[in-house]
């Protein structure tokens, strides 16, 4: 808010006037065409994550616990996943502007098996690597047990996640999601 003021009283080379600020239509529709259904599909993630987290919550302390750690554990396998596809989306939307399309193939061809590989790997060395990374959350046994539980279901097949994320940020980037 006080940038905001002092760029409405700045006379330099960027000044803000409220009288001159308006909506452009088309550039609006273009925003919520992207925009809504990544909203959409962000909203139906935390959902299930609610929902599962709320199962989770009638198990007991070891088990929320438990799946707290792995949950935080696993998003950093998520993490490095979805740096992959903001950076397909931009390579992809750069190149569609260019024309480009066979650029766009062969990085789609190369970055899946980027994200698959980053994904089976980091899942694995988190199964491989449980205790470890586990136990820098917690030192209570049942919370470690349950959390390799969770780590088991929800790592190793983690990097199929990671291919739909990428497969959309490319079509973001196409501007054909």
């Amino acid at each position: 808010f006080l940038a905001l003021a002092y760029i409405m009283r700045f006379d330099g080379w960027v000044k803000i006037v409220p009288s001159k600020l308006k909506i452009d239509l088309f550039q609006l529709k273009l925003i919520a065409k992207i925009g809504i259904p990544i909203g959409l599909q962000s909203s139906c993630y935390s959902i299930s994550s609610m929902l599962v987290q709320s199962a989770i919550n009638t198990l007991g302390m070891d088990a929320v616990g438990g799946n707290t750690a792995a949950t935080n554990i696993g998003n950093y396998v998520y993490f490095a996943m979805n740096c992959i596809c903001s950076a397909c989306s931009t390579f992809a939307a750069q190149n569609y502007g260019a024309k480009n399309f066979d650029r766009i193939k062969k990085a789609a061809f190369i970055s899946t098996g980027i994200v698959a590989a980053t994904g089976i790997f980091l899942g694995v060395a988190l199964n491989v690597f449980s205790d470890f990374f586990l136990g820098l959350y917690t030192n209570v046994p049942g919370e470690i047990e349950l959390g390799k539980i969770r780590l088991l279901f929800f790592s190793l097949p983690y990097f199929m996640y990671g291919l739909i994320d990428l497969f959309g940020a490319f079509l973001k980037g196409m501007k054909r999601a």
